[in-house]
């Protein structure tokens, strides 16, 4: 994985490329599911800095220094045809989070780092839309 700091748009691509092929389609474990995270991240900041005319990540932007696909995603501003509505009411459901304070479903990653229980249904919707943006990032790549 790139370090963003240093990262350059090529660093990006190939981070995308190679670990999108960890699909969840392909292996169902959490390790593979951070990883596959991760990609859908590096393949947006790509994008996000293809836009910007920009060869390397700035030194300063929370964009290129945070998990927050979200976010991201808006300042790429997809059309309707390239991706349907952002899911409103998308966000990740622990069964006991007790004192753990993450619900954005871009918190996903947390949860599959760290071992938290997310309720399973939430998992799969999650992990759909992880597929729908790689889709988006792959449509988006065949046009730069």
């Amino acid at each position: 994985m790139a370090i963003v700091k240093y990262c350059s748009d090529y660093d990006l691509r190939d981070s995308w490329k190679n670990f999108r092929k960890y699909s969840p389609d392909q292996y169902k474990d959490r390790a593979f599911y951070l990883l596959y995270f991760y990609a859908i991240e590096c393949g947006l900041k790509y994008i996000l800095i293809k836009n910007q005319n920009l060869q390397h990540c700035p030194e300063k932007g929370d964009d290129f220094f945070s998990h927050n696909l979200a976010k991201i995603l808006r300042k790429i501003d997809p059309n309707a045809s390239e991706i349907k509505d952002f899911p409103k009411n998308l966000s990740l459901q622990l069964p006991l989070s007790g004192s753990i304070n993450h619900n954005q479903f871009y918190d996903i990653h947390l949860a599959w780092r760290y071992g938290w229980k997310v309720i399973p249904q939430n998992e799969k919707a999650i992990i759909e839309w992880l597929k729908k943006l790689d889709e988006l990032i792959d449509q988006r790549m065949r046009k730069l």
